[in-house]
């Protein structure tokens, strides 16, 4: 399993639950498929032979509680209606990016009701576009757009954005072999830049630790190092972390939310182990989490919409084939 797409909040009774995106064993030049699922676990479409799996997303642009496909190919992007309700009638379209896609988000930021999409390229461009294909705009700040993803502080104000850019390598070249820079940016629904901060590590994962309602959120990045470092609202770094060889490069980090008034931790997915980091007065605390005996491929955060507290609170799927489903004891 490459990618698990969850459709979100507003599913209606008995409609799509999940997609899921199935890659290529071993370095096999094959294509992905992707499979949408219905709640019973049924295959209700296949699409074969994707090339970028991996930015696809499960979508309802049009708001009505049925469920489209953004179908990320090399250089384009398709909205796919999946012949559902109302979904069935959806206007396809096609927006030609003239470069890879590599980043994607699909979100109302300024909440007017009309979903935003964002797209991220190899060659260093953004794309904001309509539900209906209508260009927003389109900024092009250079490199290669890594990470997209949402910065929700306010419960007025519109949400903002927060970018990794990282430097193009020469194709006989690879992080391991040259210093590989990056940037982190905040910007503006409208695409404007609020700050950038170099980084002088590649990175390898973003998330974002957003409290609506508060003023605040904090921005994680993690490095191919090792390296965690916080930053706040103003690109202010709050504090940074090396994680040492056990976990070596960062595959992943998800936010896992505290129970009955405790703070959030922060789960740093390496190969094999996954390790807990938690601020207590003003100290970090690093603890073990889980450890597998596959490879991780990829870390879920399970989230109710009233926070209600749940048995499995961690997804997570390893290059073995296999789903693990962990407490927030990491059991």
């Amino acid at each position: 399993v490459l990618a698990l797409l969850p459709v979100g909040a507003r599913t209606a009774a008995g409609q799509t639950s999940l997609a899921a995106v199935l890659e290529p064993i071993g370095t096999t030049s094959e294509l992905a498929d992707v499979l949408l699922l219905g709640t019973n676990g049924q295959t209700l479409t296949k699409l074969n032979d994707t090339d970028l799996p991996s930015v696809t997303q499960l979508v309802d642009v049009n708001g009505d509680n049925h469920y489209e496909l953004l179908l990320a190919r090399f250089a384009t992007l398709q909205l796919i209606g999946l012949g559902i309700g109302d979904s069935e009638y959806v206007q396809e379209w096609e927006y030609k990016l003239d470069a890879e896609p590599t980043a994607m988000l699909v979100i109302d930021l300024d909440r007017d009701g009309e979903e935003e999409i964002l797209v991220g390229t190899r060659d260093g461009r953004l794309h904001s576009l309509g539900a209906d294909r209508t260009i927003r705009w389109l900024n092009a700040p250079g490199d290669s757009i890594a990470f997209l993803t949402a910065v929700e502080y306010s419960l007025t104000h519109p949400s903002r954005i927060a970018v990794v850019r990282r430097q193009r390598l020469p194709l006989d070249e690879t992080s391991e072999t040259v210093e590989a820079l990056s940037w982190l940016e905040l910007r503006e629904p409208t695409g404007e830049r609020l700050w950038e901060v170099e980084i002088p590590e590649h990175v390898t994962s973003l998330v974002v630790e957003s409290r609506p309602g508060s003023g605040n959120a904090t921005l994680l990045i993690g490095t191919a190092s090792s390296y965690i470092a916080a930053y706040d609202l103003e690109g202010n770094q709050l504090w940074n972390q090396t994680m040492g060889q056990a976990i070596g490069s960062v595959r992943d980090m998800v936010v896992l939310n505290g129970v009955a008034g405790s703070p959030n931790s922060l789960l740093v997915a390496g190969n094999q182990l996954i390790s807990r980091l938690s601020l207590d007065n003003g100290s970090i605390l690093s603890s073990n989490f889980a450890v597998f005996d596959s490879p991780i491929e990829k870390v879920f955060a399970v989230r109710q919409p009233d926070n209600e507290e749940l048995a499995v609170n961690v997804v997570l799927f390893t290059a073995d084939g296999l789903v693990h489903g962990l407490n927030q004891q990491g059991a």
